[in-house]
């Protein structure tokens, strides 16, 4: 044989055991993504047990947590296809009510030829919310996705809103609680007030924006609140309750610096008097 077709034979051989190494050092699953395979490429199955588990309060009792994915969406970062899933961790199977609070963990998948594997994850990343928890699936960069994780919880009216950002970063799934949020604090569920918001936008400013080709986009946070009470008062009519306090917005910038979002302005801080009276008898 010719020494250049042994050549050719050899780096076929080492590119393709190269192939089956890869295949098997690295843990992954061949098809169609497939959520149930995936959870246990992280977790090795569809329960978890592990003694640091005990830290957190609902888990005080327990080193096992069952799993269950709570947001999985498609995306492609260049050209490259992907997966995001979130889980949820709890310490029963069964375990759904207004006070029970999970944990949550996940992992980025990419798609290689025919095999899924991990890009990023943790097991662990934040704590969840037992009522009012919504994700979505953003564009954080020019090539760059995550998650927000929202906390929407409504109780006799007064409303609890949060938002988190989920984001991948040196092979982990991290993630940032932002310092706005609305806790404890009517809505027009309880009174006659305005409707409270937790808004987040992304944005990589105009064309002319020297900020337009960097890897993660901004942060916007624009939230508004009612700073007050509805007091329960007692009219000719009835029961009433008036809205006493402040209605309030602030919008704030963020920008992304080594490790996370790092506030760069506020751009809104004000707080105005507001004062309403609610129909009689409404709960």
């Amino acid at each position: 044989m010719r020494p250049t077709l042994i050549f050719i034979a050899l780096l076929a051989s080492i590119l393709s055991s190269s192939i089956i190494l890869y295949a098997q050092d690295v843990p992954s699953f061949t098809g169609e993504f497939d959520l149930k395979k995936a959870l246990t490429l992280v977790y090795g199955g569809l329960t978890w047990s592990n003694p640091t588990l005990k830290q957190y309060k609902n888990f005080k009792d327990s080193d096992q947590a069952f799993i269950r994915s709570v947001f999985d969406a498609p995306y492609k970062e260049q050209q490259v296809e992907k997966h995001i899933v979130i889980a949820a961790l709890t310490p029963q199977a069964d375990y759904f009510c207004h006070a029970c609070w999970p944990l949550l963990g996940g992992a980025t998948f990419r798609k290689d030829g025919q095999l899924w594997s991990i890009e990023t994850e943790s097991k662990v990343i934040e704590p969840g919310n037992g009522w009012g928890d919504t994700f979505e699936l953003v564009q954080i960069g020019p090539n760059q996705h995550g998650v927000v994780h929202h906390i929407d919880d409504v109780h006799r009216g007064y409303e609890d809103k949060a938002a988190t950002v989920l984001f991948p970063l040196n092979g982990k799934l991290l993630a940032q609680q932002l310092p706005s949020q609305i806790s404890d604090t009517p809505g027009p569920g309880a009174c006659e007030v305005p409707t409270q918001q937790l808004r987040l936008s992304f944005t990589n400013g105009n064309e002319s924006s020297p900020r337009r080709n960097e890897k993660y986009f901004d942060l916007v946070v624009d939230v508004q609140w009612n700073d007050g009470k509805c007091d329960e008062i007692e009219t000719a009519e009835g029961v009433d309750f008036q809205f006493t306090g402040k209605v309030c917005r602030n919008i704030s910038r963020y920008r992304f610096l080594e490790s996370g979002y790092k506030l760069l302005t506020t751009q809104l801080s004000d707080c105005a008097d507001w004062h309403a009276t609610e129909n009689p008898g409404r709960q």
